[in-house]
């Protein structure tokens, strides 16, 4: 790496560097005709993708990188680089203009922006089958939590419902340069249908309130943010859901009939 970069704590650089590390990543994602990472960095996972993917997308904030990554990915001829905030960037109408509406995400995602832009991903951007991120140890087990778990909560739920949650690979701090102070897990998600299908907005409602105050029955949650009493009376008695349950205690489907109940004619 070159000594005149500077890694930036602002955006999270950690890099990864163990070239067998970077091809297990990158197999953790299925041969298809197009990946987009979220982060570039250096270029070495980039890389890795290229050796796999017909089209890597690679977005990196930081154009600071650029001399870094032109020498890095030289000969990859099949890498379409931009500098860009991936916050603000809408996947999908992305990779459909590079002519690519189904692809993969692969990401090393910095820990303060991690949730932001892995919920970015999972709710907004359907084009995207199979998303691989790199995450804080203590965010992956709550992706993969199940109910009663006390890192069970809004995210766990949202993701999911629309996707199945493998906790692919552990990576420890030394694994990168500079190393952090936690360890990461490579997390793989793929994308399925919901047992119940809900309207999103509902749902992510319900999810949200459910949840805004933890300690207190579901009910009292929910009627905390505005929701009438009888209307949500009736919404629980329909699900058989006992109101003085927290929201840590329901499954997803549950969620997904308490939405329904409750905002009945966004029903989809």
């Amino acid at each position: 790496m070159q000594r005149s970069f500077r890694h930036k704590k602002k955006f999270g650089q950690n890099f990864l560097t163990d070239p067998a590390l970077l091809d297990k990543i990158a197999r953790l994602c299925p041969p298809g005709p197009a990946v987009l990472e979220i982060g570039a960095g250096a270029g070495a996972l980039t890389r890795a993708l290229a050796k796999r993917f017909p089209l890597v997308a690679a977005l990196e904030i930081d154009r600071d990188l650029a001399p870094l990554l032109e020498a890095n990915l030289a000969g990859c001829d099949n890498v379409h680089l931009a500098f860009a905030d991936a916050g603000k960037i809408h996947f999908d109408a992305y990779m459909a203009d590079l002519g690519a509406p189904q692809y993969a995400i692969v990401a090393n995602l910095p820990y303060y922006i991690t949730t932001p832009l892995l919920m970015q991903a999972v709710e907004e951007n359907r084009g995207a089958e199979d998303m691989i991120f790199m995450v804080q140890k203590e965010v992956a087990d709550r992706l993969a939590a199940r109910p009663g778990n006390k890192s069970y909560g809004a995210v766990t739920v949202a993701v999911q419902y629309r996707c199945q949650v493998d906790l692919a690979l552990q990576v420890g701090r030394k694994a990168f340069t500079p190393a952090p102070e936690v360890d990461s897990t490579v997390v793989r998600l793929k994308r399925r249908v919901p047992d119940i299908p809900t309207d999103p907005t509902a749902f992510r409602q319900t999810v949200r309130a459910a949840f805004s105050q933890r300690r207190k029955t579901l009910r009292n949650s929910l009627k905390a943010t505005g929701l009438a009493a009888d209307r949500l009376d009736r919404a629980l008695e329909a699900c058989a859901i006992d109101p003085t349950r927290r929201a840590e205690t329901l499954s997803v489907n549950e969620f997904a009939q308490l939405s329904q109940a409750l905002y009945p004619k966004e029903k989809g």
